[in-house]
């Protein structure tokens, strides 16, 4: 894929299997996200413009949820690095409340120091250790 115009549609097409709780795509709510105009958003996936500047490029493939590289070149994997589960972890990190991070990362750290599964934390449980001094 050559085209940025292509990569878009494309990336479009991925964001809206990956979000099917979402509404449909739209060019205004992208690029309030990604911190653009919503002319710009829609000039990349028409074809007006060929390239992205790079102030937008990380923010658009986050967005998107696609690799930059492939997004602003056509280089490389269209999605980011690691297997389906990796890229969902992050995506529930990502769309987690602070307290719903904190369990996250919790329980990575607590399962990182044994190969014992561990159960999650509840968050009365989180509270007291926000409360503990460290």
């Amino acid at each position: 894929m050559n085209l940025l115009s292509e990569r878009m549609e494309l990336a479009v097409k991925h964001w809206q299997v990956a979000n099917p709780d979402q509404p449909r795509f739209n060019n205004s709510v992208a690029a309030r996200a990604i911190g653009c105009e919503r002319a710009a958003i829609s000039a990349w996936r028409l074809g007006g413009i060929k390239e992205i500047k790079s102030v937008h490029l990380f923010n658009a493939a986050r967005y998107l949820d696609v690799s930059p590289e492939w997004l602003g070149t056509g280089k490389g994997p269209m999605l980011p690095g690691g297997d389906k589960d990796q890229r969902d972890l992050l995506r529930f990190y990502n769309s987690a409340s602070d307290d719903g991070k904190a369990a996250i990362l919790r329980l990575a750290h607590l399962e990182s120091r044994s190969n014992a599964p561990v159960t999650p934390p509840n968050s009365l449980q989180l509270a007291k250790d926000r409360k503990t001094p460290a």
